[in-house]
């Protein structure tokens, strides 16, 4: 599989692992540099900004804008909605 963009941003948290997972993205090594990390740690995309994400991944703020784009969304805003979502079914449920 190549590179290329997706055209359609993945639809919850879940499947953006899965489509990892499943290899169904396949992304440059600094863009999988910060979906590791991300993966591992949701919290730093769902509440960092851009440049906190860059500062812990090690690359600059324009390569995480970057990735929110290959994975087919308009902006880091939001693919940082997307990040949020699992820390605000949790909120619900305790609620």
């Amino acid at each position: 599989m190549s590179e290329m963009p997706l055209s359609v941003p993945p639809s919850s948290f879940e499947e953006l692992k899965l489509m990892m997972a499943h290899h169904k993205i396949r992304l440059p090594r600094q863009l999988y540099r910060i979906m590791i990390e991300a993966i591992q740690g949701p919290d730093l995309i769902a509440f960092g900004t851009a440049h906190d994400v860059a500062a812990t991944c090690g690359v600059s703020p324009s390569t995480v804008s970057r990735l929110a784009r290959h994975l087919g969304f308009k902006s880091f805003k939001e693919l940082k909605a997307l990040f949020r979502e699992p820390f605000q079914e949790v909120t619900f449920r305790t609620a």
